[in-house]
This record gives C-alpha cells, sequence and structure tokens, in this order.
C-alpha cells in the first residue's frame, strides 16, 4: 500500500511538494521501497522510529517538515491527482487565512466546501461537529500544528481530537 500512497504525491499536478515518510516501526518491507523511491527523487525524505503510534509518527514529520503548511497521507490512503494544486489555490486566493482547509471527497468538492464555511456564519464548535475532517482531508498551517501536537495518548479518533 505505502507504494500507492507514494506514487498518488510523486504524480501530483503540482510539483513542488516536499514527502515526509515516517516509518512507525513497520516489520515488512516499507525501508527498501522507500528508499529505492528516495533515490530518484529527493523530495521524498524517509525516517524510521520506534513503534509509538500515528500521533507520534504525525508530530515527527511536522517537525522535520521544511513547509509552511502540512499535508497528510496515510500508507493506505491515496490522493487525486491534483489534490495539492487545489490546496495551493485555496491558499494563494485566501492568503491572510492561515489556519485549515479541508478537502472534499472528490475533487470537485474543494472550493465551494471552503467557501461556503468562510462565509457562512458557523463558530469554530460547529464547524468542526458538522464536518469530518481526516487527516487524509487536511491541509494546515504548520505554526498550528506546532503549537498543537497530535495527542499521542490517543490511539483511535487522534485525528479527530
Amino acid at each position: 500500500m505505502i507504494n500507492n500512497a507514494i506514487n498518488s504525491v510523486l504524480d501530483q499536478s503540482y510539483r513542488n511538494w516536499e514527502l515526509i515518510v515516517v516509518d512507525d516501526g513497520s516489520t515488512d518491507n516499507t525501508k527498501e521501497i522507500v528508499s529505492e523511491v528516495v533515490k530518484k527523487d529527493k523530495r521524498v525524505k524517509y525516517f524510521f522510529k520506534e513503534n509509538k503510534e500515528r500521533s507520534a509518527a504525525r508530530n515527527q514529520g511536522i517537525k522535520i517538515a521544511s513547509g509552511e503548511w502540512i499535508c497528510f497521507l496515510d500508507s493506505d490512503d491515496l490522493y487525486h491527482q491534483t489534490h495539492l494544486e487545489m490546496f495551493q489555490r485555496l491558499i494563494i486566493k485566501n492568503e491572510s487565512l492561515k489556519g485549515l482547509y479541508f478537502s472534499g471527497l472528490s475533487k470537485d468538492v474543494y472550493s465551494s466546501e471552503l467557501e461556503f464555511y468562510v462565509e457562512g456564519n458557523f463558530s469554530k464548535i460547529e464547524f468542526v461537529l458538522l464536518n469530518t475532517i481526516g487527516t487524509p482531508r487536511a491541509c494546515v498551517n504548520k505554526e498550528i500544528l506546532l503549537n498543537n501536537n497530535f495527542n499521542e495518548d490517543l490511539s483511535v479518533g487522534e485525528d479527530r481530537e
């Protein structure tokens, strides 16, 4: 699965990205698969750590990342080919908003979803309660994530929290 996830990033229409693979103590051939990709594309970086679950891996990746915006992709997830391009467009269009952007479940939902909630009269609590924002759908300003780490004590629902 990791190979498909990585390929979905390599195939992005937006090309200015950094892919950080934090291997959370896998016992399969993840290191070998990712090492082959790293040899071919310097935008891909690999880090191994002792297994401490997803939140610890995400927190480590956030600290390592050089970009201002962070998107997440688990090994069993895929990005649509224009996933990063659509986020880049939203970030440029709304450059003063340095918070959270999230995508729909298909490429056709991105901008309408953001504009609806930016223009709506929703509190932050209502916004979160009305929307499922899983990590593969999110693009978050790095500063926010550095100040609000994923809770490493949770093993279920850590992305929701």
